[in-house]
This record gives structure tokens, C-alpha cells and sequence, in this order.
């Protein structure tokens, strides 16, 4: 009898299994059935936040700024920052890869960006999928970092920003290119 309730243990795991690991139709019925449960109905901000990674077409050696997506900046919110709170925001991107455009061979670093927002944050997931743009693009490690901050700089319009490229040794030697941004006060 335990032989018999084993065995059917087993076939209703195999055919569980058997099953597709992500049907997108199962997906869409179950977000929505769960959003009208919630009572609301999420309004469509961003382009690639909520989709499956496999869904999101990677882009590995041409980083487009246009892949940046921004938020109305939370600390101006009048009745939440009620103090006038003035809102910093750090960043780490500890996997950040690009290419040697002399030997090819891959550069490593920590991406590390701190900026004060004026009116616009940018959004965590296009950040990711910005950055990993830069994987196989052959541009030596202050160029990237000068990139990075001049396109962050025009998508978000900052009171400051900083870049910092945190780079692995290379022949021993560690270089962290930094690039400082401050809006002029008229």
C-alpha cells in the first residue's frame, strides 16, 4: 500500500514537472486576476520593470541612453517631505564589464553613481540594462565612466552627480576614474 502511494507521489511530481516553467499566458491571467483582486489597476510606467529577464532583449556593446527610464522624484513631494528633506541616492553596480579596446581583454568594476535629484530618478531595472550594454564595448575606462555620467546628466537634469569606477587591477594597478557633476546655480 506505501509502495502504491509512493508511486503516485512520484507520477503527479513528474507530470508537474512536466509542464512548461513559464507559460505567458498563465502569467498575464494570473497578474491580472491578482491586480483586480487588489482593487486597482496598475497604470503602465516603464517599458521593461515586471518582465521576465528571458523576455528583455539584452543589448551587450552599444549602450543607448534612450534604454534609461525616470520616476518623478519622490522627495518633492510636498505632503511626504513635509521637512524638506534634501534626497541623496547611491548606487552600486559591483558588475559592471567592459572591453580593453587595445588587448580585448575584459575590464571589471564596481559602478558606483551618488546623485541629488532634481525632479527625476532613474529607474533601477533600465539602469541594469543600460550598464550591461557597456559588456562587449571596446572603450577604456575613463571613457566609460565620462559616458555613463554625461548620459545620466542629460536624461535626469541633477543638482550633482558623481561617477566613480571602481576598476579592477590591471597590471597591478588600480584605476577609478571619477567623474563630477554640479548644476550651476543663476
Amino acid at each position: 500500500m506505501a509502495k502504491k502511494a509512493n508511486s503516485k507521489k512520484v507520477q503527479a511530481t513528474v507530470a508537474a514537472s512536466a509542464q512548461p516553467a513559464h507559460d505567458p499566458e498563465v502569467h498575464e491571467a494570473k497578474e491580472k486576476n491578482n491586480k483586480e483582486k487588489n482593487g486597482h489597476k496598475q497604470k503602465k510606467q516603464f517599458k521593461e520593470l515586471g518582465k521576465e529577464t528571458a523576455a528583455v532583449k539584452q543589448n551587450y556593446d552599444n549602450p543607448d541612453p534612450e534604454i534609461l527610464e525616470v520616476f518623478d522624484n519622490p522627495f518633492n513631494d510636498k505632503k511626504a517631505n513635509r521637512n524638506n528633506v534634501c534626497g541623496t541616492i547611491h548606487i552600486e553596480a559591483p558588475e559592471f564589464t567592459t572591453v580593453c579596446p587595445i588587448t580585448g581583454q575584459p575590464d571589471f568594476a564596481n559602478i558606483v553613481i551618488d546623485y541629488c535629484p532634481d525632479k527625476l530618478c532613474v529607474e533601477s531595472k533600465s539602469l541594469k540594462l543600460y550598464l550591461g550594454a557597456f559588456r562587449q564595448l571596446p572603450e577604456f575606462h575613463e571613457a566609460c565612466v565620462n559616458r555613463i555620467a554625461n548620459d545620466l546628466i542629460d536624461k535626469l537634469k541633477p543638482l550633482s552627480l558623481t561617477v566613480e569606477g571602481r576598476f579592477t587591477p590591471r597590471g597591478g594597478i588600480p584605476f577609478w576614474p571619477k567623474a563630477f557633476y554640479e548644476k550651476s546655480r543663476k
